[in-house]
């Protein structure tokens, strides 16, 4: 059964990889890794020569530069290593202010929020996004470490592991609605590690640690939706939602190592733009491609003409006698016989190459940043142009920062969600559970709280009006729930950590309201006290 599941396996595998789609693909990678993140080359699965070159020249820079700033952007306002990115709600309105659950809640955002600051996530998630960006593809694995390997303080959960899977070393089947349902990765480990890993690494392992402990060692894990009751499905070994087997590359028979599974794909497989039904998207890398290629082009004629300037090719007569004596420096100096050598120097016109260059730059930098990113030229003069620049900022961003909070972040806290909650890590969560409360991931970075606050400006800017009105006409704001706005107001600057739920509200304006009673009581009977001392006393 282990041998049939094996085949079945490699089979599908080499059923993804020969896809022409996927060839196609990679063929564009390459390209693409080249002018705008030349690190992650080799993403074409062709062999090449031990020891060649993996970074290519880049002659232009421009590419590179813009995904990085887009990138970074992407980061620092969207999920944020230094302040709160993500918040849980309860799919009711009404317990949204309890304050209560909303400590509960609190407390599970605190425990998340610390385990990615202890793992590699935001150093990952970079590297992913980057990636994604220019291919419209990455891969992010998450892995639960075991507890004994750290310091998870006597905890059942030990915390996180993620890791940017390279697209040369990951593969996927999608089904309906081009949802991912099938994924295989080829990593490799030493051999020494593979006995540690696997308690069964295969016979190759066993040879290898004869002749040397850290021998490569290939393996490929297969993670797909568990497949049962139909003909042609392969059963997996455990009870999971999804099943994970590993296969041993390594020989003549691929061996069935181990098989697991898991209650979610681990596999975040997110996918920008997806065309003409295919398995694998296009994203920004694929728009600027012509205009980097075109660049880099005249930058490297550019360098030709100017080498021939600086090094300009001799012309001599045909019947020209030379003697050629060596000067300093090895400088060969030259004593002509009849008539002294000419230099030919070519008529390059520069400023037509750096400007056409600069075309391609403009475009370039306008597919990443999309003249939201970019310094603007003249500065606001009015707080209402700042106001108006920053909303068109923001609606040009609106797009990236969705395909990313869906397709990348989303997947990734569910995942992180699943995985604490049942390693009993998120107690509060699971009470809430019990209790019938249903919760809602939400993102409140910078750049979701701009959004919100840029939504309510018209709200803003009609309470500030009525205020102004107020000094001539108190009566105007008696149709404004003014202590409703304040609380919306907070809410869209995601300062909810200080407002106080509805019921504290009504016991401080019920204790005002008989502070107040009181207080009215005392004056009346000080003023009839005042008044009785001040009547004449009967029979005086």
């Amino acid at each position: 059964m282990a041998n049939k599941t094996a085949k079945e396996l490699m089979s599908r595998w080499e059923y993804a990889k020969n896809k022409p789609e996927r060839r196609n693909h990679e063929e564009t990678w390459e390209e693409i890794a080249s002018l705008g993140d030349p690190f992650i080359g080799d993403l074409s699965t062709s062999k090449k020569t031990p020891g060649s070159k993996r970074v290519k020249s880049v002659l232009d820079a421009t590419m590179m530069l813009a995904n990085e700033t887009f990138v970074n952007f992407l980061k620092g306002t969207i999920f944020p290593s230094n302040m709160p990115w993500l918040r849980l709600e309860p799919f009711s309105e009404e317990l949204a202010s309890n304050v209560e659950i909303r400590r509960a809640l609190k407390a599970v955002e605190d425990r998340i929020l610390a385990t990615y600051a202890g793992s590699n996530f935001y150093v990952q998630a970079a590297q992913a996004l980057s990636s994604f960006s220019l291919l419209g593809n990455t891969c992010f694995y998450m892995e639960e470490v075991n507890p004994k390997y750290s310091d998870s303080r006597g905890s059942t959960f030990g915390g996180f592991m993620f890791e940017t899977v390279p697209m040369n070393r990951i593969w996927w089947v999608t089904g309906k609605g081009n949802r991912v349902v099938m994924v295989f990765r080829k990593f490799t480990l030493p051999a020494l590690e593979a006995m540690k890993q696997f308690e069964n690494p295969g016979s190759a392992v066993i040879n290898a640690l004869e002749k040397s402990p850290m021998t490569p060692v290939g393996y490929l894990q297969c993670v797909y939706e568990r497949e049962d009751g139909f003909a042609g499905a392969l059963v997996p070994a455990q009870n999971k939602k999804w099943a994970s087997d590993w296969i041993c590359l390594e020989g003549k028979d691929h061996e069935l190592v181990r098989q697991s599974g898991y209650d979610f794909n681990p596999f975040v497989t997110p996918r920008a733009r997806i065309v003409d039904g295919e398995e694998y998207g296009r994203w920004k890398g694929h728009i600027a491609r012509p205009a980097a290629s075109g660049s880099t082009e005249m930058r490297r004629q550019g360098l030709i003409g100017l080498g021939r300037v600086l090094n300009p090719v001799l012309s001599v007569e045909h019947e020209a006698v030379m003697k050629l004596n060596a000067g300093p420096s090895g400088i060969a100096v030259t004593r002509v016989g009849r008539k002294a050598p000419e230099y030919i120097t070519p008529p390059s016109d520069f400023g037509a190459f750096e400007f056409l260059t600069n075309l391609d730059r403009q475009d370039i930098k306008a597919v990443f940043h999309g003249d939201a990113l970019d310094d603007p030229e003249t500065e606001p003069r009015s707080a209402e142009e700042s106001r108006q620049r920053r909303e068109r900022a923001l609606s040009k961003l609106a797009a990236p920062a969705d395909v990313i909070d869906y397709e990348f972040l989303g997947p990734i806290v569910a995942n992180t969600v699943n995985m604490m909650r049942r390693a009993g890590d998120l107690p509060e969560l699971a009470q809430l559970e019990e209790l019938g409360i249903g919760v809602d991931v939400t993102f409140v970075s910078p750049f979701f709280t701009a959004q919100k606050q840029a939504a309510g400006q018209a709200e803003d800017q009609f309470v500030a009006e009525a205020l102004q009105l107020a000094t001539v006409d108190p009566t105007v704001v008696d149709a404004i729930d003014l202590a409703k706005h304040t609380r919306n107001k907070g809410i869209r600057s995601n300062a909810t950590g200080i407002l106080r739920s509805e019921e504290e509200v009504a016991q401080i304006q019920q204790a005002r309201a008989q502070a107040q009673q009181a207080a009215q009581l005392q004056e009346a009977l000080r003023t009839g006290a005042d008044v009785a001392k001040a009547l004449p006393q009967q029979g005086a």
